[in-house]
């Protein structure tokens, strides 16, 4: 995500939907696309690096009806280094309207996730049981109504759509009685230009912000080559009591938990305690973003003065067991038992300071955590910037 990339607050949103209860058009949100056309390339080079053969569940292409054909021909030929948007879609479908959906997104750019969580958390008011679970899609294409046709999405589900291109695209919604007014029920219409005169239709391109409640009727149009970014928001079911409990028990005692003594002595309410502690630790590090990202960021060596800090706006969070867990972007590590008191509180003391967003070098983080040696803080460092949690500055 660009730096230099500058947005209007997001309790913004809140405040032009009416509670996120009514569709809002911010023009000018952003000074420019906060997601560019070079991180979606490179996310697609990601999901074509992971293709095995077999689709992908989280893509589609359309043409008309859906291509499978040209599924397995976008997955086996990434998009290159000297290729745009244009040229790689034309080179995938030629100049027939196309469309290129790609589901959790969040997976295959560290951009993408980022931006995902930064609205996450302002719009929770910085409040972990406001948050929503947040899934990223990526819409690409000249596909004209969108091959969906006109739908409810599901429950309370919310959508912030932000485009990435000058093309103009549009949104048609209706409400639930003008829609099952003119169709006779609810079922998804395939008809858009018999009903599109009874739609409310908002346009926006690239630097606005659209954002869709819950319960509106609604297609997509777009004529034009054009690229969005649609964060889907959904509200948290609770999960099942022993939801992480496998992990948690890895945390606790190694990858060889089952025949642990530790594993083998836990009741089943303390069992329980552990993976609630486990699955709100990975919740609120992930700050609800649906996915974990699927690749680490390219090691890069640094010297002592080399200053870092962490991405915003994450925070590493740490649980004390016998050793230390560490929960940061929605997975964890554990530095297991071995650990001395002070070992621990100096490590909890250096990720306190981290999660202040203050730049560090390793010769600062020493003094913060004088006890631990040069080689384990720089392994606990390595381990943070190849999972995206901090970056060298």
């Amino acid at each position: 995500m660009a730096l230099n990339v500058r947005w209007q607050g997001w309790e913004v949103i809140r405040d032009a939907s009416a509670g996120l209860s009514a569709p809002a058009l911010l023009q000018g949100f952003f000074t420019e696309p906060p997601i560019s056309e070079k991180d979606v390339l490179e996310a697609f080079q990601r999901v074509c690096a992971a293709y095995d053969g077999e689709l992908m569940s989280t893509l589609r292409v359309y043409q008309g009806g859906r291509r499978p054909a040209l599924e397995h021909a976008l997955l086996s030929e990434p998009p290159n280094s000297c290729e745009t948007l244009r040229s790689w879609q034309s080179r995938l479908a030629g100049d027939a309207p196309t469309g290129i959906f790609l589901n959790r997104a969040e997976r295959w750019s560290e951009a993408i996730a980022t931006l995902g969580a930064s609205l996450n958390r302002g719009l929770s008011g910085d409040d972990p049981s406001n948050l929503f679970v947040v899934e990223a899609v990526l819409l690409i294409g000249n596909y004209g109504y969108s091959p969906f046709g006109i739908h409810v999405d599901q429950g309370a589900t919310r959508v912030v759509h932000i485009p990435l291109t000058q093309a103009q695209k549009s949104l048609y919604t209706w409400p639930p009685g003008a829609f099952e007014g003119a169709t006779g029920g609810s079922v998804p219409s395939f008809e858009p230009e018999r009903l599109v005169p009874l739609a409310d239709c908002h346009s926006y391109r690239s630097g606005d912000l659209f954002f869709l409640p819950a319960s509106l009727f609604h297609i997509g149009h777009s004529p034009e080559l054009s690229a969005t970014l649609a964060f889907v928001l959904t509200p948290r079911v609770e999960p099942m009591p022993l939801d992480g409990a496998a992990a948690a028990l890895e945390n606790l005692a190694g990858a060889n938990w089952q025949g642990s003594a530790a594993a083998q002595t836990l009741t089943v309410e303390r069992l329980l305690v552990l993976a609630k502690d486990h699955r709100e630790l990975v919740w609120s590090s992930s700050l609800g973003l649906s996915s974990s990202l699927e690749y680490e960021a390219e090691a890069l060596l640094c010297d002592a003065e080399q200053a870092f800090t962490i991405v915003r706006p994450f925070q590493v969070f740490v649980r004390r067991s016998a050793g230390l867990t560490v929960y940061a972007r929605g997975k964890s590590f554990s530095l297991l038992p071995g650990l001395s008191q002070r070992h621990v509180d100096d490590l909890c003391t250096f990720f306190a300071v981290l999660n202040t967003g203050e730049n560090l070098t390793f010769q600062l983080a020493r003094h913060v955590a004088p006890s631990i040696g040069t080689d384990a803080l720089a392994l606990i460092v390595s381990i943070l910037q190849a999972r995206h949690v901090l970056v060298f500055v």
